[in-house]
């Protein structure tokens, strides 16, 4: 019977030479295979391949002699477990098994997100393992200070006990591993504990919550039963007592869960619970680590530290101003570690925002890179949610005193487009045919990569679009328009003159379709001027090199690359003005006369240009930004290379 239960695979199961990268896909088609020589009808493979998998992987960190478990492998029969055991039997660390499991369970390594089985199918969690070097550093920060001060009190024992440490997202315990090694070599070193007792001091000072029941079974093969690790929603459910001492240290890598993303947005009943518990904190559509932060600024003992993995957007979300005001609210922020990647296989940059309860606001350290280099000291915190600024100081983004003064918005209407528009135009878009005439109403498409300043290279450059590349697309307006419907009224809308912005780019960016022929694709956003209004003084005020320190400091950390600039268009309207009126039109005539010379401005005019603002902004020698933004523009893209 045995032989019934063979599956085919090859040398890359073998987990104690392949790499996680390998295995995973590997322990995939195992189980893939299995099935198909079980005979599951597909929906029963389906419900159970995740649970098989948990129990596959969670085997190669389990003792030798410990059962696989309960669960869907313990129901197989004795000789398919055989084989399982024979094909998957060398012990791995927990840092390991988690990768393989996050890859393996992922859409496709480093790209997909790991799920869970539910009732009603899977659910991306949002969870990532903690690298064990981005876990080791925010420990060493978080914990440092607390166990020097522990080693210099009368009773150090009594001050080393005293430390408790949390983690409300543990995952498979990489923050409590690193937070213990800190407190086992302080207790060898400082209570003369052998290295069994130290470790036995140390777990007990560990307390460990998340939703995942695999994710608990693996931290507490990880951490040992000394640790006190639960399976809880630490949103939605009381966190285990610390103690009289309360959380002394709290670490955390929680789920990031955007809202923009289907798999990870809540459903109605889930954010009337969250609203109910953490009112404001939860508003809207912030990120669920969001919430976590305020969450743990409320659980932190007086005097206590913490330090909190998030994504590095949830610096500058509007919905997340809430959240980031209540904690701010609880506790001092302290430093900012801009970590790139950090080792993460998610695709997203990471922040750890540190922060100590019942100090006063002082300058914050920052840290730099996955390795997290000392970087520059920033202001203190002012206590208004806005962590885009710590980002902008961090980046040595100039400041700017802006008083009260009118906004973009007075002046035009700003709009952006959505995948409506952009899938709906693709059956209407052709190249331009060679003797084709402005007369033919055939609408130049241009996209964000045409847009420079005061200039765009439709025709010049190729773009791609709709998964191919164009030379010189056009829209086929007299055909949309006959189709008519909503495509065609909004067609409509942008065929008049505007001024088209891009995202994304280090400086804000914008040209000008004095003729309202342009089709703007998703994302440029059109600024379209109310009535007497000049297009060129709506330009000028959008490439301001103020303009850009203002919406750095709103924006940073929300687009591609750190310091690009990402505005949507509701905020763009929030854009100030500036105030010297005279100055203001001299600098919208030049950038008129700018934009007309067939071989581009001249480096000297747009000194002019940049000093003009300036000065229309009545900034001062002291605050001249003309030099620090001539710098960001660069050569490509102020037409100077």
């Amino acid at each position: 019977m045995a032989a019934s239960y063979m599956v085919e695979v090859d040398a890359a199961m073998a987990p104690d030479s392949a790499p996680p990268c390998v295995l995973a896909p590997a322990l995939e088609a195992f189980v893939l295979a299995l099935g198909t020589q079980l005979g599951s009808p597909e929906a029963r493979l389906a419900g159970a391949r995740d649970d098989l998998l948990d129990h596959l992987i969670l085997g190669l960190c389990s003792p030798a002699d410990e059962p696989l478990g309960p669960g869907w492998l313990g129901q197989l029969p004795p000789e398919l477990r055989r084989t399982i055991t024979t094909l998957l039997p060398v012990p791995a660390d927990a840092a390991t098994v988690a990768l393989w499991r996050e890859q393996t369970l992922g859409l496709r390594p480093g790209v997909g997100k790991p799920v869970r089985a539910t009732g009603k199918g899977k659910h991306v969690t949002g969870s990532w393992a903690t690298p064990s070097a981005t876990a080791r550093k925010l420990a060493e920060t978080v914990l440092r200070p607390l166990i020097d001060a522990a080693e210099e009190a009368d009773d150090k024992a009594a001050g080393l006990g005293a430390i408790t440490v949390l983690d409300p997202a543990c995952g498979h315990g990489a923050l409590l591993a690193a937070a213990r090694s800190l407190l086992v070599d302080a207790w060898q070193a400082h209570a003369s504990l052998s290295l069994a007792e130290a470790l036995a001091r140390a777990s007990s000072q560990l307390v460990g919550v998340d939703i995942d029941p695999w994710a608990v079974r693996l931290a507490r093969l990880h951490l040992g039963t000394g640790a006190r690790i639960a399976r809880r929603d630490s949103l939605l459910e009381a966190w285990p007592d610390p103690g009289p001492a309360g959380f002394t240290a709290i670490l955390a890598n929680p789920p990031f869960m955007s809202q923009m993303h289907r798999g990870t947005a809540r459903d109605a009943r889930r954010q009337a619970a969250l609203r109910h518990l953490w009112q404001d904190a939860a508003l809207g559509h912030v990120d669920e680590a969001l919430v976590f932060a305020s969450a743990c600024a409320r659980a932190l003992a007086p005097g206590g530290r913490l330090g909190i993995l998030l994504p590095e957007s949830t610096a500058a979300t509007r919905d997340g101003l809430a959240a980031r005001r209540a904690f701010e609210g609880l506790v001092t922020p302290t430093g900012l570690w801009r970590a790139g990647h950090a080792g993460f296989t998610a695709q997203v940059r990471i922040i750890a925002v540190y922060g100590t309860k019942g100090v006063p606001p002082s300058p914050m350290t920052t840290w730099e890179g996955p390795e997290g280099l000392p970087g520059t000291t920033i202001g203190p915190p002012k206590g208004d949610g806005a962590w885009s600024r710590w980002l902008a100081d961090a980046e040595r983004v100039p400041d700017i005193r802006v008083r009260d003064r009118a906004v973009l918005g007075s002046i035009a209407h700003a709009t952006a487009d959505f995948r409506e528009q952009y899938y709906g135009l693709i059956p209407w878009v052709r190249e331009q045919d060679a003797g084709a005439r402005e007369s033919d109403n055939v609408l130049p498409l241009v996209t964000t990569g045409l847009v420079d300043p005061l200039a765009c290279h439709w025709g010049k450059r190729p773009i791609r679009y709709a998964r191919r590349t164009w030379q010189a697309p056009v829209v086929d307006g007299v055909g949309l328009g006959l189709a008519g419907g909503p495509l065609a009224t909004w067609l409509a809308a942008r065929l008049r003159p505007k001024v088209l912005v891009t995202s994304q780019t280090r400086t804000l960016e914008a040209a000008v379709d004095h003729e309202g022929r342009w089709v703007p694709g998703v994302p440029l956003i059109s600024v379209l001027p109310r009535p007497g209004i000049s297009l060129w003084r709506v330009v000028t005020a959008i490439l301001a090199p103020a303009a850009t320190v203002w919406a750095l400091r709103q924006s940073a950390g929300s687009g591609l690359s750190a310091d690009c600039v990402r505005l949507p268009a509701s905020r763009l309207a929030d854009l100030p003005l500036p105030t010297d009126d005279a100055a203001w039109q001299a600098a919208a005539k030049l950038a008129g006369a700018m934009a007309s010379r067939p071989e581009g401005p001249a480096l000297e005019a747009w000194l002019v240009l940049a000093r003009q603002l300036d000065t229309a902004w009545e900034l001062g020698e002291n605050q001249a930004l003309a030099p620090w933004w001539l710098a960001r523009l660069g050569q490509r893209r102020s037409g100077l290379a």
